[in-house]
């Protein structure tokens, strides 16, 4: 496959940049848009691992708004900010020549997830989903619902609070937009809207985002579906559980990008 270098500008002007996959040969191909999660990058090993089980669809892979290499301020980082520029990335992605309108996959991954959602349930040019490890009840998955009281309200009082990134060793701000953004998505409202099918993959031992978020949230619609991960954690740390995620999810995009008829109905 061959990489290129590619920048968008997200609603607000800032660059965003990501890293197209492209097979050899001639076009128009599928194609899937990556999402990493909050404090990681587009250089996920699962993203990257799902790339190359899929050498036959384009794969766009960016970094998020103050992530990696993208423009922006950490601090501002919000579900809501994210899924408008996976807005801006999706149009991005369908105005390659060497893409198949008709053929789009996205994949998110933790807040990417979430994001994904609500994206899913607004649009209906999208052919599938891959929410991994999805936030669907934000009050009960953010770091706030594991602080002290005095230190919720000094978050509050402040407006941010420090958060470690330890991709880069360093620790940054998140405002407290971020919790109250968050916590206003109603995901299992949101889910009932999606019209496109999803799988949805969670470790059964995720520490951070509960499984039972996606247990309850496939049940709002029968177009989604559950892959439970025996075991693993938010990571899937554990090599045959990372195998496990990287094979079932591009099993799944394969079929429903690349088998005949398999376009958006």
């Amino acid at each position: 496959m061959i990489e290129e270098q590619a920048s968008f500008k997200n609603d607000t002007g800032q660059m965003l940049h990501g890293v197209f996959h492209i097979p050899e040969g001639k076009g128009p191909f599928p194609s899937v848009i990556y999402l990493h999660g909050y404090r990681s990058d587009k250089n996920s090993s699962k993203i990257l691992g799902i790339i190359e089980k899929l050498p036959s669809c384009v794969g766009f892979r960016y970094d998020a708004l103050g992530h990696g290499e993208s423009e922006g301020d950490f601090a501002e980082t919000t579900v809501s900010t994210w899924a408008q520029d996976l807005n801006s990335a999706i149009d991005f992605v369908k105005q390659q020549p060497y893409v198949d309108k008709k053929r789009i996959g996205v994949y998110g991954s933790s807040l990417g997830g979430m994001a994904v959602l609500l994206v899913a349930s607004r649009r209906n040019d999208i052919t599938c989903i891959t929410p991994i490890c999805p936030v669907s009840d934000f009050k009960s998955t953010t770091s706030r619902s594991r602080m002290t009281k005095e230190e919720n309200e000094l978050w509050k009082k402040r407006g941010w609070k420090p958060e470690v990134i330890e991709k880069k060793g360093v620790t940054a701000r998140i405002n407290y937009s971020f919790y109250e953004d968050g916590i206003s998505h109603n995901m299992y409202a949101a889910a009932e809207k999606i019209s496109c099918p999803g799988l949805v993959v969670h470790g059964t031992a995720d520490p951070t985002v509960p499984f039972q978020q996606s247990v309850e949230l496939v049940k709002h619609n029968k177009r989604l579906a559950l892959h439970p991960v025996t075991g693993a954690d938010h990571l899937f740390t554990e090599d045959a559980h990372y195998y496990e995620v990287v094979e079932v999810v591009s099993s799944f995009l394969r079929k429903h990008l690349t088998a005949k008829n398999c376009k958006i109905r």
